[in-house]
């Protein structure tokens, strides 16, 4: 189930971008080979827009899983605990 909802703003985007494709406007060559394609702004907004959130979203679960991989190692005992105050101080 976790699974299937990290997936539904990417579904929504997906979605976006098939109705989104009746409003694309494509510059072709002299042999109709498409070379560009305009977006109108809004459109472009959101898509930079929900990019920004997914990379954002993706670099949290990266930092958190490095936390817990991090973690463990501690509790195995491979890797030395930091106390608050070290930490702080690295900051």
């Amino acid at each position: 189930l976790q699974r299937r909802q990290d997936f539904r703003p990417l579904a929504k985007l997906l979605l976006r971008l098939r109705t989104m494709a009746n409003e694309l406007t494509y510059i072709v060559n002299g042999s109709g080979e498409r070379l560009f394609v305009q977006i109108p702004v809004k459109d472009w907004d959101r898509l930079m827009s929900e990019r920004k959130r997914l990379l954002s979203e993706s670099k949290f679960k990266r930092t958190l899983k490095r936390a817990i991989d991090e973690s463990e190692q501690i509790r195995m005992g491979k890797v030395e605990a930091v106390s608050i105050n070290e930490f702080l101080n690295e900051l």
